[in-house]
């Protein structure tokens, strides 16, 4: 079960009107843009808008470029962005994610704050072979110093299990979506 301690990620590529009400459904939800060089300027504005004004927080991912145009309140690093993050004003927030112990290391040396640890649970990207499960998602971050934020494969019948990660709360696209 949800609570309002969990902070929520919704992952968005492609946004829509009923995007808006998968937003506005949750409490504690953030939004992550996954940019798409091949998608409207216009759009990602709209969906920008709609997060300020509902005072949720908008993250751009892996697109330094329009940072100062967009102004989103943080920006997502995938675990295959290994650059170095400069010229950021404060109050930024920077989230990265990782599937291993080097990637951490290596999120942490861009700045990150917040990480997002991959796949909990089966995908249909990632098969149980590669999913982490709970019990090596809590020893893979066990001396972690960032709030750590699950993702994959997270769905209402497997949310209850959330709580037995040290994680801060998950992330997902299906999840919000359905």
């Amino acid at each position: 079960m949800l609570n309002k301690k969990n902070k929520l990620y919704y992952f968005i590529k492609k946004f829509s009107e009923n995007h808006i009400n998968n937003i506005l459904k949750y409490k504690n939800l953030n939004v992550i843009y996954i940019y798409d060089k091949d998608y409207p300027l216009n759009k990602i504005i709209d969906l920008r808008n709609v997060c300020k004004k509902n005072k949720i927080k908008f993250y751009l991912s892996d697109n330094l470029k329009y940072i100062n145009y967009l102004r989103p309140d943080g920006i997502h690093l995938p675990a295959k962005n290994k650059k170095a993050v400069l010229n950021i004003r404060k109050n930024f927030d920077i989230i990265g994610t990782v599937y291993n112990q080097m990637d951490y290391y290596k999120k942490i040396r861009q700045g990150c704050s917040l990480v997002f640890l991959s796949p909990l649970f089966i995908t249909n990207k990632y098969s149980n072979n590669k999913k982490l499960g709970i019990i090596k998602f809590n020893l893979l971050s066990l001396n972690w110093n960032a709030n750590i934020i699950a993702l994959g494969g997270i769905k209402k019948e497997n949310i209850k299990r959330i709580k037995l990660t040290k994680s801060v709360g998950f992330g997902g696209i299906s999840f919000f979506e359905k």
